[in-house]
């Protein structure tokens, strides 16, 4: 990693290699563009925003990356998790992380959920920034002049301090959280036959709550995030079991199920296959 990281991935290049050919190369889709075809595109040009961590101090001369630093060392800590648990997987058996792996991997998925620009959009952090700024200065500044408030106002809700809250909300995700998974179980799928494999998305952990496909009684707690074309992970949140499953021998659309609501939830999504993600643009 360079002293000055600039491109900053909110899905870790740890996880986009796995779904890279012989030339480093994925089939992409982002609905973004004018025309959103299927391409092919570097491995590394996926899934990044420029400085996406990184705060600026009020004076804009300095730079706090900490948080972009604090992602890639859990990264480097998760990446040998991630390669046991696909590793187990092909050899169709659940990989038995110890209780320090259990965090690291914790710690990964929580951060992963709120990481990514996606994320943010879906919860109106945007949107509803201003307005709550608003409300907050209403009730903390009664005794103030109307030109104090505007002031404050327009302080709190420039662009240099609405990413330094944004970027402090991201690197938080909270003690519940981190209990939560603490209390969850982890079903590890494995898609065995090789015309099959899942897809990777700009948010890249979606919840079963309206798939087809689900592997406990509570659907609206499984959360399902694959690490390889071949290998997911569900968490289910408060379900302690652990366990192992071959996607196909559930029925048909559990695969389908799960690549289709990342596709929904995402605004771009790679693929080992151009197929894959012609089909999945036609089923829209």
């Amino acid at each position: 990693m360079s002293n000055d990281p600039k491109k900053h991935h909110y899905v870790p290049c740890l996880l986009i290699r796995n779904w890279m050919d012989d030339n480093k190369k994925v089939w992409v889709c982002r609905k973004e563009e004018p025309d959103p075809g299927v391409r092919q595109a570097h491995y590394k040009n996926m899934f990044f925003e420029n400085h996406l961590y990184t705060t600026r101090s009020s004076d804009g001369q300095s730079r706090d990356r900490s948080l972009e630093y604090k992602f890639a060392d859990i990264e480097r800590k998760v990446a040998p998790i991630v390669q046991e648990i696909c590793k187990s997987a092909r050899q169709e058996k659940m990989f038995q992380l110890s209780q320090e792996q259990r965090c690291i991997w914790n710690d990964f998925f929580a951060f992963q959920v709120r990481r990514t620009p996606d994320f943010i959009n879906a919860t109106g952090f945007y949107k509803e920034y201003e307005p709550k700024v608003n409300q907050l200065v209403e009730e903390l500044s009664e005794n103030i002049s109307i030109e104090d408030k505007e002031n404050l106002i327009s302080s709190l809700t420039n662009k240099e301090d609405r990413e330094f809250v944004r970027v402090k909300a991201q690197g938080a995700p909270g003690p519940r959280v981190g209990n939560a998974l603490a209390q969850s179980g982890m079903i590890v799928g494995y898609i065995k036959k090789n015309n099959k494999s899942f897809v990777l998305g700009s948010n890249p952990i979606v919840n079963a709550g309206d798939c087809e496909f689900h592997v406990s009684r509570s659907p609206n707690l499984e959360n399902w995030f694959p690490i390889a074309p071949d290998v997911a992970v569900c968490m289910i949140l408060r379900d302690r079991r652990t366990g192992f499953i071959l996607m196909e021998d559930k029925d048909d659309t559990a695969i389908r199920s799960i690549n289709l609501k990342i596709f929904r939830n995402s605004s771009a999504i790679i693929s080992k296959s151009e197929l894959l993600l012609q089909s999945l643009r036609s089923a829209r």
